[in-house]
């Protein structure tokens, strides 16, 4: 996204400041003895300032996303944890009964050190895990913890956002035959 919005911006910039040869590059090639109306060019320059604030947009947004609120979320993520909000757990949408010890459960997370998560488990359209354990929390979110390989988690909303390791959730994984 970065990339694009990187040419909508020189594209804009362009059109900003050489309306003239943005004319001529599109249109005036085409034609002999032509010039650019001055609506033309006020429009052309209208329109570069529109692409420029769109891409202004488009780069902060993805800077934001790129660096960004990764540690803001591990914070709330931990958080809800360490406070012992969750109200029950599901494991593969499948509520469990008995529960198990969800305290025991938060503590395995969070005792595990977090690493933002590789790309292609944020950005690919579609990743692959084993199991998917979904910590309903008290105000109705759900965060969910995704089974990923061997003793590798990921946890998130909708996709792993950071992965981690954990011997003692992998062995309860197992447990219950995953």
């Amino acid at each position: 996204m970065a990339v694009f919005a990187l040419l909508l911006l020189v594209i804009g910039l362009f059109h900003i400041f050489a309306p003239y040869a943005a004319w001529y590059i599109s249109l005036g090639w085409k034609l002999r003895d032509a010039e650019p109306s001055d609506a033309y060019l006020t429009m052309s320059r209208i329109g570069g300032v529109i692409a420029c604030i769109i891409a202004v947009i488009m780069l902060v947004s993805s800077i934001v996303h790129a660096s960004g609120h990764a540690g803001a979320d591990e914070r709330l993520l931990r958080s809800t944890l360490e406070n012992n909000r969750i109200s029950y757990v599901t494991l593969q949408m499948k509520k469990l009964d008995p529960q198990p010890d969800l305290g025991e459960i938060a503590q395995w997370i969070t005792d595990a050190k977090w690493k933002p998560a590789p790309d292609h488990y944020r950005e690919e359209p579609a990743f692959a895990s084993l199991g998917e354990l979904d910590l309903h929390v008290a105000d109705g979110s759900i965060i969910r913890v995704y089974k990923l390989r061997g003793n590798e988690f990921g946890i998130g909303n909708g996709r792993p956002a950071f992965v981690f390791s954990s011997r003692p959730l992998s062995d309860w994984f197992a447990s219950q035959g995953y």
